[in-house]
């Protein structure tokens, strides 16, 4: 049996409603710059719901989802919890409340195939191929929690009123030259503490990044370097942002 792997990327929260919140990862390093031991394996990302409004779920009853980290995206993917069922499954979504805390765990998993490499492969051909969902459970609490672990609050119910919105934006992220880059990524340790911090009754509810999260034409107008004109030096832009510690 393959065994998991923490993401070579991510966990990222992406868009969160009352129900939903998209999570994002990437595959383990190795599949993800498709090391030529992994270039002819399925990549397939694994989630876990670990507890829900502060409580631990038991492992018992922890929901596990597969889903697919396609290897033209480089080997990234998304899953919507609450609105998408695990791969192969023809059952109601996990259900998610409004107003409610959740922390999940993502995970990587490789597995052998004999389909041609360029081949789009149905996702319930490769179910077969996997063990039950909940063989994951508790395994995947053997990873270390920095590397695997997300937490996220769904939006109050869509039909509520509110008093207000408190939201953060930030704009675009300049990443910098020779030692500018550490202060590029310093900013968001703040507003990540900002999101934790109750003033007048609220926390903020979501952030907003817009503008350029990575530039690909060059650092400075003046100083043309920097240009990303191969697939390796673009990808390499988003691996350095998305992989900076805040």
């Amino acid at each position: 049996m393959s065994s998991l792997r923490p993401p070579g990327l991510g966990p990222i929260v992406g868009h969160t409603t009352d129900r939903t919140c998209r999570l994002w990862i990437q595959a383990h390093i190795a599949e993800a710059l498709k090391a030529p031991a992994e270039e002819d394996r399925r990549t397939l990302g694994v989630l876990v719901v670990t507890a829900r409004a502060g409580v631990v779920i038991p492992a018992s009853q922890r929901p596990v989802f597969y889903f697919r980290l396609r290897r033209e995206f480089d080997r990234t993917g998304t899953f919507v919890l609450g609105e998408e069922r695990s791969l192969g499954e023809r059952g109601e979504p996990y259900p998610l409340e409004p107003d409610t805390e959740y922390r999940v765990r993502l995970a990587s998993l490789a597995i052998d195939d004999d389909f041609d490499n360029d081949a789009r492969v149905p996702s319930d051909a490769l179910v077969d191929r996997l063990p039950t969902p909940q063989v994951w459970a508790s395994l995947i609490d053997q990873l270390p929690a920095e590397s695997c672990e997300a937490s996220f609050r769904t939006h109050p119910a869509a039909g509520a009123v509110a008093d207000g919105l408190a939201f953060l934006v930030g704009s675009c992220r300049y990443p910098g030259l020779l030692w500018k880059r550490k202060e590029a990524d310093q900013i968001f340790g703040p507003m990540r503490e900002e999101l934790q911090t109750e003033r007048g009754g609220q926390r903020p509810r979501l952030t907003l990044m817009i503008g350029d999260q990575i530039y690909a034409d060059s650092f400075h107008s003046s100083i043309p370097v920097g240009l990303a004109d191969t697939h390796a030096e673009f990808t390499d832009r988003y691996q350095s942002a998305f992989g900076s510690l805040n």
